[in-house]
């Protein structure tokens, strides 16, 4: 067979690795062969290089051409385009709306007084070629706006239903409304066009705001008071309202925001709401009510105190709120130091309030002074003293004074106190009393009394007349309730059926009843809360009686609560205690074997005296196992055995 020839790698290959065929290798190099190049030895001609940049600049201008030719045939394009467009919209699309071409225009008053009828043309127009479809006005007006005819009823939004507004075409509607509201103040009324176009499911909207200022008010509010006071003095503000509407006016309130430093004394007719707020009803045109409101003012000398007073008509949601304010008026009042100062400190308390309990006795000091430059002859000091707490046999004078229990007066004067003969610029004195209150005040409530304290004398002025100054300032001290609290253990009688041994014993579970009873005096206390704890070895049974009383033991804290809500004025006197009951559960353990362990760990009221509106907290101690107010209990039965 013939042997497949060979190429010249495998011939090299065996070549080299064969031992049969050695050979001499030598190096050998091919001739590389070279290839001229002419390069000229010198730079083209000038005359080259022109024309170069000539042939550039004639390439450059051939394509300007080109591209001013293809923007001229756009040009073209686009015109024939918008040309054939607005043809199509003369010719064919007269179903295309433009809100533009819609308009809403509002023709009436620009302004309107508070509380009288405004009546409002409203014009839809459409210069669009197509008409619009199921159009409807809605119309948003200000808060306080009342119905035209009906002004006790409210109207914030009202929906007309328009139909169709013809191409080329408008349609009118007629509104009215009777707006409200402080005077040279703008009112806005939204009005809003929803409508559709024919072909369309879609809803379109035209908004418009048309402005209406309130030219005069539906109320006219006066105040007639005192511009300049002396501090602590009595002020009186008579305010009359008068209504200016042509229509009946109704749930009128009238609110009044004090300054600081103001003390209320009185008002009439009282507040329908704490001390500022009052209910003036309906007021038919031209109908008047007056208030009268009583207090005292306290402040530095030179200061100036701002009231502030509203009316309006009530919120439909909260009666006792204005909702739209008629009117505001603010009464500024200076306040300057007076001729003769005074001042009166119960018990150490300056306050224009001070919390007394029943039987408590009262130290008060009188400070004065002459403020002017001048003389005060025959200074007096007089100190009334008001109210059924009051212990008239109680009184006590120092320096001179005397009381007049015939009408509960304390008077000092030049004759029982020389100082007051005559009072020169700068000069100051103290005097003293004390008083107590009834120690048995059962059967009252809101119990207060009033302690009212005026200085007096005559200064010679510049024309040589004598005037009487004086000046006058009002202290009250409301009575405290006192409440009582009281905690038993008891077995045999009570809501519920105990069980265990008796005496206990250690390791065996024996149940108590808990009661505990309520009392009150004088004012209603409110949020009253009763809780105590249990020790570890007490557990809640889960039994409370009565049914009706709010008892909830916290087992996170091992707490018993009684959420009492209001505890009423004479509880325990007038009335039943107030009584709940709970049981529990004891298991004592050896080490309490020969004792009488704690069961119920102090027990706490709390609450708020809802007339001196302070806070009121009371205890009852521990409980243990004695149950000694248990009819059935003997020495003993209260000790752990074993």
């Amino acid at each position: 067979m013939e042997e497949p020839r060979k190429n010249h790698l495998e011939k090299l290959e065996q070549d080299i690795y064969s031992r049969k065929h050695p050979r001499e290798f030598r190096d050998e190099r091919s001739q590389i062969q070279g290839e001229e190049i002419e390069v000229s030895s010198d730079w083209k001609e000038d005359k080259d290089i022109e024309e170069l940049l000539r042939q550039e600049r004639e390439r450059r201008e051939e394509n300007r051409a080109n591209l001013l030719k293809k923007i001229l045939i756009g040009s073209a394009v686009f015109f024939l385009l918008s040309l054939g467009s607005a043809g199509f919209m003369f010719f064919a699309g007269g179903n295309l709306v433009s809100a533009g071409n819609i308009d809403i225009v509002v023709i009436g008053p620009p302004a309107t007084a508070g509380g009288e009828e405004l009546s409002l043309d409203v014009v839809i127009k459409n210069d669009n070629r197509a008409s619009l479809e199921a159009v409807n006005l809605l119309v948003e007006y200000p808060e306080g706006t009342r119905v035209a005819g009906d002004v006790g009823t409210e109207l914030l939004r009202e929906r007309h239903s328009v139909g169709k507004v013809p191409a080329r075409g408008e349609v009118r509607k007629a509104i009215k409304a009777v707006l409200f509201g402080e005077k040279e103040t703008v009112r806005e009324i939204k009005l809003t066009l929803e409508y559709r176009i024919e072909g369309s499911s879609a809803t379109f909207f035209k908004e418009k705001i048309y402005p209406v200022a309130i030219s005069s008010s539906p109320i006219i509010v006066s105040v007639k008071s005192p511009t300049e006071i002396n501090s602590g003095q009595d002020i009186e503000f008579i305010l009359e309202v008068t209504s200016n509407s042509a229509e009946v006016l109704q749930n009128i309130l009238l609110e009044a925001e004090y300054p600081f430093g103001w003390s209320f004394k009185d008002a009439e007719p009282r507040p329908s709401l704490g001390n500022n707020l009052w209910k003036i009803g309906d007021l038919a045109p031209g109908d008047k009510r007056i208030l009268k409101i009583k207090g005292a003012m306290v402040g530095q000398n030179d200061e100036e105190r701002a009231f502030h007073f509203y009316t309006g008509i009530a919120q439909e949601k909260d009666s006792e709120k204005i909702g739209t304010v008629f009117s505001q008026l603010t009464q500024a009042v200076r306040i300057s130091k007076p001729y003769i100062s005074v001042d009166l400190a119960l018990s150490g308390n300056m306050g224009s309030t001070f919390l007394a309990k029943p039987g408590d006795k009262i130290q008060a000091n009188v400070v004065w002074a002459n403020n002017i430059q001048s003389q005060i002859l025959n200074g007096k000091i007089e100190i009334k003293i008001s109210g059924d707490s009051f212990d008239k046999t109680s009184v006590i004078t120092s320096t001179g004074g005397f009381y007049r229990s015939l009408d509960s007066t304390i008077i000092w004067d030049k004759n029982s106190n020389s100082e007051l003969a005559a009072l020169e610029p700068g000069d100051k004195g103290v005097v003293n009393f004390s008083f107590s209150t009834l120690s048995n005040i059962a059967g009252y409530n809101n119990e207060s009394i009033k302690v009212t304290v005026t200085v007096s004398g005559n200064q010679i002025n510049d024309s040589g007349k004598s005037e009487i100054v004086s000046t006058a300032i009002e202290r009250i001290v409301k009575i405290t309730s006192n409440v009582g609290l009281s905690a038993r253990a008891v077995r045999s009688i009570g809501p519920f059926e105990n069980s265990g041994p008796i005496p206990p014993r250690a390791e065996q579970e024996t149940t108590y009843t808990v009661m505990w009873s309520l009392t009150n005096t004088l004012n209603t206390i409110s949020q009253t809360k009763v809780s105590a704890q249990l020790p570890p070895y007490v557990k809640w049974a889960g039994f409370t009686d009565p049914a009706n009383e709010k008892i909830e033991f916290r087992a996170d804290t091992n707490t018993v609560i009684w959420d009492v809500g209001d505890l009423h004025s004479g509880t325990g006197l007038a009335s039943s205690p107030r009584v709940a009951a709970f049981l529990i559960t004891v298991l004592p353990s050896l080490n309490q074997v020969a004792s009488t362990p704690m069961i119920l760990q102090t027990s706490t009221l709390s609450g708020n005296d809802r007339f001196t509106e302070s806070q009121v907290t009371t205890t009852a101690p521990p409980l243990t196992t004695r149950f000694a107010s248990d009819p059935s209990f003997k020495q003993g039965d209260d000790v752990v055995a074993k």
